[in-house]
Parts: C-alpha cells; sequence; structure tokens
C-alpha cells in the first residue's frame, strides 16, 4: 500500500507541475498573443489616424472633417463659370439645384432674372454642361441628396426658393435680410463665410449685425 501511494503521490507531482502548469502557461500566452495582437492593430490605426492628421496639419490647408465629401458641396471648380457667372453673383455648388434646372436656366438667359445675361454659344455650352454635369443628382454630397427629396418633380430656378432652403433658414426673419452686409437671400457669402468652399455648416456662419 505504501508503494502504490508513493506512485500515487509521484503520479499526480509529475502531472501538476511537469505537464498541467506549462499547458496553461502556454495557454495564458496564446490568449496573451491573440488579444495583444488586436491591441496592437489599434494602437496602430490610432497611429495612422493621428499620423494622418498631421501629415494633413502640414499641407496647412484648413480642414474642415473627415465628412467633407458626404456633407459639403463639391467647391466650383470651372473657371468659365467662376468669370461669367461668378462676376455678377455668387457662384452656386451645380450640386445645389438638379439637372432640369439648370437646363432651363441656361436655355433663358435673355431674360435672366429681369437682365440679359446672354453669352456666346461656345461659352454658353460649355458652362451648361459643367452644370448638369455636376448637378445634385451626380453629387456625392447628402445634403444634395436632401435637396433632390424637397424638390421632387418641381425645377425651381432659384436654390433660394427652394423648400430645402427656406427650411434651413426658418429662424431668419426679413429684418435681417435687410441689413446694408446682406440684402439679399442670394448673398450666401454674407453669412456663410465657407460658402465658396461649398461648405454651409452651422459653425462657419457669422451674421452681419
Amino acid at each position: 500500500m505504501k508503494s502504490i501511494s508513493i506512485i500515487f503521490w509521484s503520479f499526480l507531482f509529475i502531472w501538476v507541475f511537469v505537464v498541467s502548469i506549462p499547458l496553461l502557461a502556454d495557454d495564458d500566452n496564446k490568449k496573451q498573443g491573440i488579444f495583444g495582437f488586436f491591441e496592437n492593430d489599434d494602437h496602430d490605426d490610432d497611429h495612422d489616424d493621428d499620423h494622418d492628421d498631421d501629415h494633413d496639419g502640414a499641407k496647412g490647408k484648413k480642414s474642415y472633417g473627415k465628412t467633407k465629401q458626404l456633407h459639403n458641396f463639391e467647391p466650383v471648380n470651372n473657371p468659365l463659370y467662376l468669370e461669367e457667372c461668378g462676376s455678377c453673383h455668387f457662384a452656386y455648388q451645380p450640386s445645389l439645384l438638379p439637372k432640369a434646372s439648370w437646363a432651363k436656366l441656361m436655355a433663358g438667359l435673355e431674360k435672366h432674372f429681369g437682365d440679359d445675361a446672354s453669352i456666346e454659344k461656345k461659352e454658353h455650352d460649355e458652362i451648361s454642361f459643367y452644370l448638369q454635369e455636376n448637378a445634385a443628382e451626380n453629387s456625392r454630397a447628402r445634403e444634395a441628396k436632401k435637396i433632390l427629396r424637397y424638390i421632387g418633380q418641381e425645377i425651381p430656378l432659384r436654390f433660394t426658393e427652394t423648400r430645402f432652403f427656406t427650411k434651413e433658414h426658418d429662424e431668419i426673419g426679413p429684418a435681417v435680410i435687410q441689413r446694408k452686409a446682406i440684402r439679399s437671400w442670394a448673398n450666401c457669402e454674407a453669412c456663410h463665410s465657407t460658402a465658396e468652399r461649398g461648405v454651409y455648416d452651422e459653425k462657419y456662419v457669422r451674421i452681419p449685425r
């Protein structure tokens, strides 16, 4: 019996200290390795994000956030449109209106809100093509999709008369628009300092006194 007891305790000792503990330690190492991998990945991702932010900042360009291509409107990038139309009024981003609106506007330049804004055919065709190709239907801006939903089957000629615009400006009274520095709903840049870039976020709004 004594020899059997010695054998039993010897076997138990070997199992606990020679087999079990190394196995458990190995399992712990494996678990630590698995979770460590993802944690390192998270850290690397954070580092990459920080690096990207630093890299963007190094360019010296003012950033308006990661929603730039989803929330804000694509800025005007056609020199002829800026020259011909922007010389008289704010050069609206094409994505503020649907194709049909731009087509109708360009077809009636000789009676453009009481003025004759006619231009040569070559310039007319280039601007018309640019506006329709970059209209709300072709925009990646989230707000452009909202504009289309509000407009429905309508063909508005003024962005400032769309239901989208009136809803966004429902807290602005007529007295504000009559201020000397504003004068018109069409004067977007009077309050939206970043309008030229297609950024109309409220945090960049400064209403003149």
